[in-house]
């Protein structure tokens, strides 16, 4: 079962200090402001993929809020968090269970692959060409 987080405030994000090694402070859901030694901020949504624990950036505090945060995939990209939910593969412990939450959502889920898999091949050819 997934540990219980408090949500953050903008109260403590504000009072967070740099610390002799970078730190989290995790929000819940797999969201987390990261604070690196030299004071800077930056949210990171942490997630499993194939089993693995991966990290995608979402942007600079303060230039991306608490709240945007939050809603960062549901606004940017027009995806039901329910369906985000769904495609970042949480598992349920029985069978009939599971194969229930892989068909939910499923042409929503099918369609924000799509965009990832589009997203990456633009920016796949950015690095090719050396652009930023």
């Amino acid at each position: 079962m997934p540990k219980q987080t408090l949500p953050l405030s903008d109260t403590q994000i504000k009072r967070c200090k740099p610390q002799d090694k970078p730190y989290r402070l995790f929000d819940g859901g797999g969201l987390c402001l990261y604070i690196s030694v030299n004071g800077s901020k930056s949210w990171q949504y942490r997630y499993k993929f194939n089993g693995k624990s991966a990290t995608m950036t979402l942007g600079s505090y303060p230039d991306v809020g608490l709240v945007k945060a939050r809603t960062f995939l549901h606004e940017r990209l027009g995806f039901s968090p329910d369906a985000i939910e769904a495609q970042l593969g949480h598992r349920v412990p029985d069978r009939l269970g599971g194969a229930y939450n892989r068909t939910k959502h499923l042409d929503e889920r099918t369609r924000m692959m799509q965009e990832w898999a589009d997203y990456l091949e633009v920016l796949k050819g950015q690095l090719l060409r050396g652009e930023n």
